[in-house]
């Protein structure tokens, strides 16, 4: 049992530096990841790399930087964020 399992997690800056560092530690250890990032292949790439270290159903959310409609309609990006870790819900 990871100590993020059954956590979903955004991790912005996914694509590259400490955010792909991250969205793989993070996949490793059982949560599922949301990664967002601006460029498409590396996107992939970091899913494959969490695939490869074992994460649960990761995502790339592609954002541009002249399409950005920001972080809060991510969330809704995914039906299986739900309302989870908020006050609240």
């Amino acid at each position: 049992m990871g100590r993020f399992d059954e956590k979903i997690m955004l991790v912005t800056g996914a694509t590259s530096g400490i955010g792909r560092a991250v969205a793989i530690r993070a996949a490793k250890e059982g949560a599922t990841v949301v990664a967002v990032g601006r460029n498409e292949e590396r996107g992939a790439a970091v899913v494959a790399a969490m695939e490869e270290a074992g994460g649960k159903v990761p995502h790339h959310l592609h954002r541009g930087r002249s399409g950005r409609r920001g972080l809060g309609g991510l969330a809704a990006d995914d039906p299986r964020a739900g309302r989870q870790g908020t006050a609240g819900g």
